[in-house]
């Protein structure tokens, strides 16, 4: 559990205060600038390798840029003269603020590369230059500090990019400058951004003298050489997003009836060019408090503290007696008293000593015992020695494609990636289009060979649809179960019997032994007919029911209009109930829809949101890099249901939940790695008085572990309180009160109340301006204003129009998105939740990193 802040507030009264809401930015906040202090948004890039939005959007707009290079390989230090030179045909000028780093210089014996040949080089780019050890840590910071006295300040936020080729230790210097550890091996397909609070002297007066005026002109001036092709292209989703966050003009956007006093339309803090005529207004809001509690589903992945016999509950509001608690044993009585700091109750006749009282914040009751392996099954098979692999292995995934016709569209590769590409293999490539079933075709492709490697034994099916659905399995012979009568596809029950009864059949083998065929039948697939999306889906959801931790990976174009699901005629109710049968049997669903095609997102999403899976929309090249983080976000457990226990002075404060109640219960099913929970609450009587200093809270988790143990957890602890505002801004945490605010404005905007939801982020915005003021705290300020932009945009767009019935695929998929956004993402990087997050993402495996890094686009 993780608080909104180190207090809990009990206001003393209703507490207003006045925003500005409309499709207008808020109001500007700046702050006190020193001069020095600097709040640094590092993308440290991974490789080069795969198309990234992310990147794409970073490189654009970044402020500054660390071209790396390794002593000891010669050709990535001739990459870093294409790369720079790549950085000037995008960002359209001559010279770029840059620092080139010779890294890995404690490897001095296998130098490749001398400090001349690095000087000359710099001096020829008219760049700064340094070597660097990120294992010894010798002159890292100095790399960073050089980059800021070399870079224009308009402000103490700048935004860095880290780049260079695949192993040259990109990850390991980005760690080093912004944790003070070294990290070898790292996992080179995870791309990260860092925030870091550092103050920096000696920046020349000259570059403190630039303007944010003058900032955003030459953004601007960045993305106009890139304007006229962009226009052409669709706008919606997750890439329009990005186009017009980089000042592109899209198409299909109405102007407003009404128009600010102030008409100009220039660059604001949410992120993009104003084209439309402005509508404000000032409006007296709740005033935002930080009364949010976190609660990570990661944690079931660490080991069960278990505690003997059963738990002891309060027979009136369930809490269960904990650390919390306090046992009274009258005297000469052998039974103790309970009087539950939850609800009052007097709970006698306890048989049980203040000394078996479950010590500790995080407890577990085994409900139900772990099943009895088999000895020497595939479990132990090649290449999975480790717990984690041979857990991750349970389970089976299908990958359920679609090949209707308008997959063959042809989609263009991204402007940034076809000029890196020119760039670094020095030539001008001309075939910058592939079709999106070849896109999506390389993907799954690229990620089966990487499961291949990391779990040999992990079993994949195959089912693709057009008009017809085909069920592939594991492609071992050429034999192909179809379906096809009109009356079995509009047959909901039919469906996922026949899913059921080919899993019967279905004879399946490790990817070790499978992946040939499946990569085979994969790169012969070709377009046919129109989109049976819902009748594949139901198949393959059957094909899973019974296999607990499956997973269905549908990759899709278009609006499904064969058969079940069709939206016009059933709206979202079959992808509801599809979500909920998967939910069921532990098993989830996933959605990739290809950016620009309509597939009637708003509906098809409800099946991910049920069982717990993911959705996104994407340009056809990125579905490579979102097949794998599919994967890492694996389910970690199974059946989960949480239940939450306030103090009876507080009531929860969520949209849909019971009023004026201290307890919630909350059905989640599957619980994925990165599976993040808030709940608000608030005091229940603002005008009561509080004496206590600290107040109970309690969370019960019960869960399903992959061994088939279930659990119950229980995490209980207490807080301080205040009725000091102030006290309690100061005192907040950033991270905590950001994702709780981006999760409920995403909810409430995708229902329909853009200005609510608008509402309510903005007046949690103006509470962490007010009491952010630590380096930690502004980090996580960066990181909150930085990863919630794209929200903030489309609720702003939404306020001034948003038709939930017409709604496009890409606001769809940005409500969606940071309903379910993960709290690591608002993490800054001195906080002990980044570090531990660093040092997780080791990777041990030279063969993932020599697939990943070997990969050209």
């Amino acid at each position: 559990m993780e608080w909104g802040s180190e207090f809990v507030y009990f206001s003393s009264g209703e507490e207003e205060e006045e925003i500005v809401v409309g499709n207008v930015s808020s109001e500007d906040e700046m702050d006190h600038d020193d001069e020095e202090t600097c709040l640094l948004d590092i993308l440290d890039t991974a490789g080069q390798e795969e198309y990234s939005a992310l990147r794409d959007q970073y490189t654009r707009t970044g402020d500054c840029f660390l071209l790396i290079y390794s002593v000891t390989e010669k050709g990535t230090f001739k990459d870093v003269e294409s790369l720079y030179e790549f950085l000037k045909r995008v960002k359209g000028e001559d010279k770029i603020p840059t620092v080139l780093v010779g890294n890995k210089i404690d490897l001095d014996t296998e130098r490749q590369v001398t400090t001349q040949e690095g000087q000359d080089l710099a001096a020829r780019l008219g760049v700064a230059f340094i070597e660097t050890s990120a294992k010894t840590g010798q002159n890292i910071t100095s790399a960073f500090e050089t980059l800021i006295r070399v870079t224009p300040r308009s402000g103490m936020d700048y935004k860095v990019v880290v780049l260079g080729s695949g192993g040259v230790g990109k990850s390991s210097i980005t760690v080093r400058y912004t944790s003070n550890q070294f990290v070898d091996c790292y996992d080179p397909t995870i791309e990260d951004s860092y925030r870091k609070h550092v103050v920096i002297s000696g920046i020349p007066d000259h570059l403190k003298k630039a303007t944010k005026k003058a900032a955003k002109k030459a953004a601007k001036k960045t993305t106009s050489s890139n304007k006229e092709k962009n226009i052409r292209r669709k706008s919606s989703g997750l890439f329009g997003s990005i186009r017009r966050a980089l000042g592109m003009k899209t198409d299909g956007e109405k102007p407003e009836a009404q128009q600010q006093a102030s008409s100009g339309c220039s660059g604001d803090e949410d992120g993009y060019e104003c084209h439309l005529e402005k509508v404000a207004e000032r409006k007296k809001v709740r005033k935002a408090d930080a009364n949010v509690l976190l609660l990570k589903m990661d944690i079931l992945e660490n080991e069960p503290q278990v505690v003997t016999g059963d738990p002891t509950y309060c027979k009136s509001c369930r809490a269960i007696l904990s650390s919390t608690s306090t046992l009274e044993k009258p005297e000469g009585s052998d039974q103790s008293t309970w009087i539950c700091e939850f609800c009052d109750n007097k709970n006698d006749n306890l048989d049980i000593s203040p000394e078996e009282i479950p010590k500790g914040d995080s407890f577990d009751f085994v409900l139900s015992p772990a099943r009895v392996e088999v000895e020497g099954g595939e479990e132990g098979a090649k290449g999975e020695t480790t717990p984690e692999k041979k857990e991750e292995s349970k389970g089976m995934v299908v990958y359920c494609m679609d090949i209707s016709g308008s997959m063959s569209a042809v989609v263009q590769l991204p402007t940034l990636q076809a000029e890196w590409r020119n760039a670094r293999d020095r030539t001008q490539h001309t075939d910058n289009h592939v079709s999106r079933l070849k896109a999506i075709q390389d993907a799954v492709r690229r990620q089966l060979d990487r499961m291949k490697i990391e779990y040999p034994n992990k079993k994949v099916a195959l089912v693709t649809f057009g008009s017809t659905v085909y069920l592939w399995g594991d492609c071992h012979d050429n034999q192909v179960k179809s379906y096809s009568d009109s009356r079995m596809l509009e047959d909901f029950d039919a469906l996922v019997a026949a899913g059921r009864e080919y899993a019967t059949s279905m004879e399946l083998s490790g990817l070790e032994n499978t992946f040939g065929n499946i990569d085979a039948k994969i790169d012969h697939l070709v377009t046919e007919g129109s989109t049976a999306l819902g009748p594949a889906l139901a198949i393959s959801a059957g094909i899973i029911a019974d296999i607990p931790h499956s997973e269905v990976v549908l990759c899709t174009d278009g609006e499904p209009n064969v058969g079940i699901g069709q939206p016009s005629r059933d709206g979202s109710d079959f992808y509801r109930r599809i979500g909920e049968f998967a939910k069921r049997n532990n098993t989830r669903l996933s959605v990739l829809a290809v950016e620009g095609a309509d597939t009637g997102l708003r509906h098809v999403q409800e099946c991910a949101i049920v069982s717990g899976g993911t959705v996104n929309v994407l340009n056809p090249l990125e579905m490579m890099r979102q097949l794998r983080l599919i994967a890492q976000n694996y389910t970690i457990a199974t059946a989960v249901d949480v239940v939450v226990i306030l103090h009876p002075d507080l009531v929860f404060d969520e949209p849909g939940f019971q009023q004026a109640s201290n307890r919630l219960v909350k059905e989640v099913g599957n619980a994925a790695k990165e599976t993040d929970l808030t709940f608000r609450y608030k005091s229940k009587d603002p005008k009561k008085k509080i004496s206590k200093k600290t107040i109970p809270f309690q969370v019960q988790i019960s869960y399903t572990l992959k061994n088939g143990m279930r659990c119950l957890r229980v995490l209980s602890k207490s807080h301080q309180v205040t009725q000091d505002r102030k006290q309690m801004e100061e005192n907040i945490n950033v991270a905590v009160v950001g994702i709780a605010a981006v999760q409920k404005s995403a909810v409430i905007a995708s229902k329909g109340d853009a200005k609510k939801a608008q509402e309510h982020i903005r007046s949690v915005q103006k509470m962490i301006t007010r009491g952010a003021s630590k380096p930690t705290q502004m980090e996580e300020r960066l990181a909150f204003k930085t990863e919630s932009d794209l929200l903030r945009q489309e609720i702003r767009q939404a306020v001034d129009h948003d038709d939930m019935e017409s709604r496009s695929d890409g606001r769809t998929n940005v409500f969606y998105q940071n309903a379910m956004y993960p709290s690591n993402k608002y993490r800054g990087s001195s906080t002990d939740q980044k570090q531990k997050q660093t040092k997780s993402r080791r990777s041990e495996d030279a063969a993932l990193v020599k697939q990943y890094q070997g990969y050209m686009c």
